[in-house]
């Protein structure tokens, strides 16, 4: 993306990132260090701030603070599950998109990515794993592709 001028200070030749580039920011929650470790790799090589973590409490506080444009959630979650994340993120009228994770196939996923559109209009992805390494990069990186610079910004 094209930088912007600092307008706080014109003459001074710095310069900060546009506005799409900002807000591209990936907030990753699950118990898998592995996934984990993978998810920031692409998310970084994509040009995301990434913020990643298998702790639930830590999820909520990096979210408040942070406000991520792509969530990226273990469906299973002990203490929120992703129908919960859906109302959680409704909610706050988070217009994050998000990427729900599983270790294993499930219509709960399917189910979920309607209640979210019927529930809050939230783009819900899904994602059944364990991918290969390779696959599993191709497949964020693909759903990162998507949430590319917001056009309301135009």
């Amino acid at each position: 993306m094209f930088a912007q001028p600092n307008s706080d200070d014109l003459t001074d030749g710095k310069a900060v990132p546009a506005r799409a580039e900002q807000d591209r920011k990936l907030l990753v929650f699950d118990g898998d260090c592995a996934f984990l470790k993978l998810t920031r790799e692409v998310g970084q090589a994509m040009g995301f701030k990434v913020e990643a973590t298998s702790q639930f409490r830590e999820f909520m506080r990096i979210y408040d603070s942070f406000a991520p444009s792509v969530i990226v959630y273990d469906f299973f979650s002990p203490n929120m599950d992703g129908f919960e994340l859906v109302n959680w993120l409704s909610a706050r009228n988070s217009s994050a998109r998000v990427v729900l994770t599983s270790q294993k196939e499930s219509f709960f996923l399917d189910v979920a990515q309607e209640f979210a559109s019927v529930r809050g209009g939230l783009e819900i992805d899904v994602m059944v794993d364990p991918m290969s390494h390779e696959d599993a990069g191709g497949f964020l990186a693909s759903r990162l592709a998507l949430a590319g610079p917001d056009s309301r910004d135009c």
